[in-house]
């Protein structure tokens, strides 16, 4: 009946959509979901990360079209699998976003530029996160890493988090 009597933000009118449109069934899609309530479209009339994820829960295929139509690789994919599958293609959480620069196929960037990223997001600061994308490209194709993958990792997985410190059109 989609009443909620206590959970931690799911008793709010968010919450209690978020769970008719995504029907959580463990811990983990209610964790994820709690995350994805507070993100919003990164472009006015883009697609609502909630939506989007409901849309991926549903039918996890839609991920891997989307990362098809990116130019990603099957190897690609199957290297975002480990941190992203689990709440079915979306990158909802500071710690995820900051996994996948950490990667070697991402750069390999240090824990402390991970966390650089983080707090760009987390305290509003979106000129640093524009010093730090500049960079983030600039390495990654000094590193000779792939552009469609990277470009994916940053501009789609990355930019789902800029939905909960800022909004940049």
């Amino acid at each position: 009946n989609h009443e909620i009597q206590s959970l931690f933000q799911m008793e709010k009118q968010s919450g209690i959509q978020g769970i008719a449109l995504t029907k959580p069934e463990s811990v983990d899609d209610l964790a994820h979901l709690n995350s994805i309530i507070r993100l919003m479209a990164q472009e006015k009339g883009g697609e609502q990360p909630l939506n989007k994820y409901a849309r991926f829960k549903e039918d996890i295929t839609l991920w891997y079209e989307e990362m098809d139509k990116y130019g990603l690789t099957k190897k690609e994919q199957k290297i975002l699998e480990p941190i992203i599958k689990i709440s079915y293609g979306m990158c909802e959480s500071q710690e995820r976003f900051m996994q996948l620069v950490q990667l070697p196929e991402c750069g390999g960037f240090s824990l402390t530029w991970a966390d650089k990223l983080r707090k760009s997001i987390a305290k509003k600061n979106p000129a640093e996160y524009d010093k730090l994308t500049k960079e983030f490209f600039e390495i990654t194709a000094q590193k000779g890493c792939s552009r469609n993958f990277c470009s994916y990792v940053w501009n789609v997985l990355v930019a789902t988090s800029k939905g909960y410190g800022f909004r940049m059109n």
